[in-house]
């Protein structure tokens, strides 16, 4: 029964701006002993309604929900979205989160926030709501880099042209995927069994295979690859969406774990 405190957005890589909306909601509910919560949405909304530009994540929805945990947050909500959701009014939509969370205390978003069917809500709406609800209202503006809005539309851009240097700092931190280490792309996760040397010695071509929908352009980078027992760092060449190891890999990380892109070789 304690009070929410909730920031509402798709949240597609956690990048800068959302790590500022986040924090704002964290820091504030804490100081005042109360409940940070994030309302995202799954499927992305642009691909239930059909969109021409629906995008590719930048994270599956598992990994996204992860990051919003150790973004500080006490709970991550999904709200599963579909076209009987798509089509509720702006007040309907309100309705449904005052359902949802009936000690709802504060509710936070970007300057660009749009909901509700035909995207009719804008942050003027929802500030309006929760005047109504005697709810506090906050925006958070845009970030901007080189003068231009991080978003992650621009962290999309630069991964698909190969510039990691660019997304990791949109980002504020590397971009990784998670994974298994496989002897080859057709492997079904199969963790290897026996201890692995050097996978250039190998008779066999080492992968690291990965559920992301969304790769850096083909080119070989630099990569830090850790898990539970430890951490490699290591060069890999990507492959249309195949991620293959260009040199050693210790039987430490045989299992895989998470593998961050660090810069372009």
């Amino acid at each position: 029964m304690q009070a929410v405190h909730l920031a509402i957005g798709n949240f597609d890589g956690i990048h800068l701006g959302h790590r500022a909306l986040l924090q704002r909601a964290v820091e504030n509910a804490h100081i005042r002993r109360e409940i940070a919560a994030v309302l995202t949405f799954h499927p992305h909304p642009k691909r239930i309604l059909k969109l021409p530009n629906a995008p590719q994540l930048i994270y599956p929805i598992h990994h996204r929900c992860y990051l919003l945990r150790k973004s500080g947050c006490d709970a991550v909500c999904v709200q599963p979205f579909d076209e009987a959701f798509a089509a509720l009014a702006p007040e309907a939509f309100f309705d449904h989160l005052l359902r949802q969370f009936p000690t709802l205390a504060a509710v936070y978003v970007g300057e660009d926030y749009r909901f509700g069917s035909c995207c009719a809500g804008n942050i003027h709406t929802l500030e309006e709501l929760c005047r109504r609800h005697g709810i506090e209202f906050h925006v958070c503006p845009n970030l901007k880099d080189n003068g231009e809005k991080i978003s992650s539309t621009r962290i999309r851009k630069a991964l698909r042209e190969g510039s990691i240097d660019v997304a990791n700092r949109l980002l504020g931190a590397p971009y990784h995927c998670i994974g298994w280490v496989q002897k080859h792309p057709h492997d079904v996760c199969t963790p290897l069994t026996k201890t692995i040397e050097n996978a250039g010695e190998n008779s066999e071509t080492l992968f690291f295979h990965t559920h992301n929908e969304l790769n850096p352009k083909n080119g070989s980078y630099f990569c830090t690859l850790h898990n539970q027992h430890g951490q490699q760092t290591l060069s890999v060449r990507l492959e249309d969406g195949r991620i293959r190891f260009l040199s050693s890999i210790q039987a430490v990380l045989r299992r895989g774990g998470v593998l961050s892109f660090e810069k372009s070789l």
